[in-house]
């Protein structure tokens, strides 16, 4: 071993600096170095340490030199193949007998399987038997017992059907008098939306629809309020229903339908979030589609129209007596 130091200028600034004789485990030549772990002298020397091995894919059986000595596939192809096969040990199969039947079952050879089957393994003697702690319950809804798990002995239900049962109620319709089941907590009185709009006389109406019934009812007119027109798409409910001549009367507020003769086009109604012009759009579409799918007529009156009661009236009966003509 050779120690060179080297002096720089200061006091205390001394480096140094270790060389190694070493001998080259290829050529056999004597180097220096000062690296302490180096074994080769050159590149050369180093590159022609490794040494190569002939051997045969076990899948394809073709000859491949590699420098892994635990090699035993030419390529990522026949490694991947192999994994289906028995050449993975995962997939290894070994033929087993069973301890209490002695019935021989296949198993993988990982597996520390002593039995065919789960019924066997439950049979064994050798197995640690299990308390089953089990209790007896008594259902709240038909009254029968049954039996439950420690973890759910507090149940009160013997099934679902009865769980369902105890939380619904039959309800007698006072329109149509058909009795009904319903859940509890949604506190309904009707059957389905059509008893409720033909046979409910406690509807909310307000002042100026109040006068409208006023002026329908004084001429004896026939008419439903919140009379509800409904098919397989939509529903739809008419403010007036003219029952006699199959004919209905919408009653459009100034501010929320946006009356045109009150306000401009492009008119923006925050409450609504549309434009005057496209709540007119929205309105001539759905009379549209009532007076087409439906086969009726439908006459407009603007909240405006309620301050002069008179050229209401005739509204209304020019309206009534026109589509009793045409019926007769």
């Amino acid at each position: 071993m050779k120690i060179e130091c080297e002096q720089y200028s200061g006091d205390s600034n001394i480096k140094v600096k270790k060389t190694y004789i070493k001998k080259c485990e290829k050529c056999e030549k004597e180097f220096e170095t000062i690296n302490p772990i180096k074994k080769f002298c050159s590149k050369e020397c180093a590159s022609r340490k490794k040494e190569r091995y002939t051997k045969t894919c076990l899948i394809c059986n073709i000859e491949f030199i590699t420098p892994r000595a635990e090699q035993i596939y030419c390529g990522t192809e026949c490694r991947i193949i192999s994994q289906g096969t028995k050449l993975n040990k995962q997939r290894r199969r070994v033929i087993k007998k069973c301890e209490l039947c002695s019935k021989e079952f296949e198993s993988y050879e990982y597996e520390k399987r002593r039995f065919c089957s789960t019924k066997c393994a439950g049979k064994s003697p050798t197995r640690p038997k299990q308390e089953k702690n089990r209790f007896n319950n008594i259902c709240i809804n038909c009254g029968g017992e049954f039996e439950v798990h420690n973890y759910r002995r507090d149940a009160k239900f013997c099934s679902t059907k009865c769980h369902d049962n105890f939380r619904r109620e039959v309800v007698t319709c006072p329109g149509c008098r058909k009795d009904f089941s319903v859940p509890k907590w949604e506190h309904r009185k009707y059957c389905s939306r059509e008893c409720h709009h033909k046979h409910n006389t406690t509807n909310v109406i307000s002042k100026t629809s109040q006068i409208i019934k006023e002026i329908l009812d004084e001429r004896k007119i026939n008419n439903s309020h919140e009379h509800c027109l409904f098919d397989n798409k939509r529903k739809y409910f008419i403010d007036f229903w003219l029952t006699d001549l199959n004919v209905g009367i919408e009653f459009y507020g100034d501010y929320w339908h946006c009356n045109p003769d009150v306000y401009a086009p492009d008119y923006y109604n925050s409450k609504v979030k549309l434009s005057a012009e496209d709540i007119w759009k929205k309105d001539e579409e759905r009379i549209a589609y009532i007076e087409e799918n439906y086969k009726c007529d439908i006459l407009i009156i603007w909240e405006s129209e309620t301050k002069n009661l008179s050229k209401l009236k005739r509204k209304i009966y020019a309206f009534y007596k026109n589509k009793k003509n045409k019926k007769n």
